[in-house]
Formats: C-alpha cells, structure tokens, sequence
C-alpha cells in the first residue's frame, strides 16, 4: 500500500508541476503588454508645415492625442536601423513631440519573454506617411532607438488638425 501511495504522490508532484509552468509561461505575455504604454507628457508640440502648436493637458485634444499614440506603441518589437532625422522633420513639419520635465521609462518586448526598457524626457514621432521612418519612435534618453514599427495612426492626424 505504501507503494501505491508514494507513486501517486509523484504522479501528482509531476502535474502540479507541469500545470504551474504552464501557468506561467501564460503569465508572460500579459506582463509583457501590461508595459506597453507611454506616460502623459507635460507638452505635446505639433511640427506643422506653418510653424508649431504646443499643446498643454488643458487642451482638449491632449488626451486624444496620448491615447492614440499609446495604441500605437503596441505594435513596437524592437529597434529600427534607420536614421530619425529630427531636425529635417521639424523643418519638413510632420513631426510630433511629447515633453517631460522629469524622466520616463518605456518598457517594450523584443521578445515574448524579454523585456528592453528606454529612459527618456522627449519622445518623437514622425507623421509622414510617405517617408518610412513614420511608423518609429525616437527618444532623447537612454537605450537604442529609434524603435518601432508603430500601429498605423489614421487618427492621429485627423485629431492633430482639428
């Protein structure tokens, strides 16, 4: 009898085991995605072909702007080998810019398990859609950028130029 119980002890070890890992390994992309935002900024300013609109929290197309832009950072995977030419997108106006006074972090997943963090206190978006840089991200900070791609932002524009 006591042969009995110590394999059905095992046994169930075993799939205690093997259900938990499994759990687990669920887990993993749920936490991946729970860092896939970005924060509110103190400023967002708008490159536009006619000069600039600086964009404070009391605008009412602030939050509009942040939450289209955080379904866009969903689709990034990692960094992109292309050069991000700020001032050149400043000049050609279709560049927006979200302003921090303190440090943020972005967490993004390269990977299913493996998370890259960047820090940063300005964050870029190209908007021309006829250049391919428009679909990155770019930071001043630490860590490698521009990373991307960015879902596509048929919103965005519409939002900006109300």
């Amino acid at each position: 009898m006591n042969k009995k119980k110590t394999t059905v002890l095992v046994i169930l070890v075993i799939l205690v085991i093997i259900a938990s890992t499994l759990l687990m390994k669920q887990n993993i992309p749920a936490k991946v995605s729970e860092h896939r935002s970005i924060a509110a900024p103190d400023s967002i300013i708008y490159y536009k072909k006619d000069g600039n609109v600086t964009l404070t929290k009391s605008d009412y197309r602030f939050y509009s702007i942040l939450n289209i832009t955080n379904e866009r950072v969903k689709g990034i995977k990692d960094m992109s080998p292309s050069i991000f030419m700020l001032d050149d997108l400043k000049k050609k106006g279709m560049l927006l810019e979200f302003d921090y006074s303190e440090k943020q972090t972005f967490q993004y997943a390269a990977k299913p398990t493996e998370l890259r963090t960047v820090t940063y206190t300005k964050l870029y978006f190209d908007l021309d859609k006829n250049d391919s840089k428009s679909n990155q991200m770019d930071f001043e900070g630490e860590g490698y950028g521009p990373i991307g791609p960015l879902l596509p932002d048929d919103k965005l524009l519409e939002t900006l130029n109300k």
